[in-house]
């Protein structure tokens, strides 16, 4: 794995995406993220579980669509 700042990343996103090489994305000496390139069928798989949540959101009881938004999203409750 590969460690590298956020302005390191940015610029070599392209390079990084095609040599597909997991990275530990940090701000100065804190870790902040991990970023793994994904197979397409890992892809496919995570993107049928993203539009069927979603799906699920639009038929909340109180139609509380961007609160149940951002728990979906962000694992976060208001």
């Amino acid at each position: 794995m590969k460690t590298l700042t956020v302005g390191e990343f940015k610029a070599q996103f392209g390079r990084l995406a095609k040599a597909r090489i997991p990275i530990l994305v940090r701000n100065r000496s804190v870790p902040i993220g991990v970023w793994q390139p994904l197979d397409a069928r890992e892809l496919k798989g995570k993107q049928a579980d993203v539009l069927g949540g979603f799906v699920s959101i639009g038929r909340s009881a109180h139609q509380d669509i961007a609160r149940r938004h951002d728990e979906y999203l962000y694992g976060k409750s208001a």
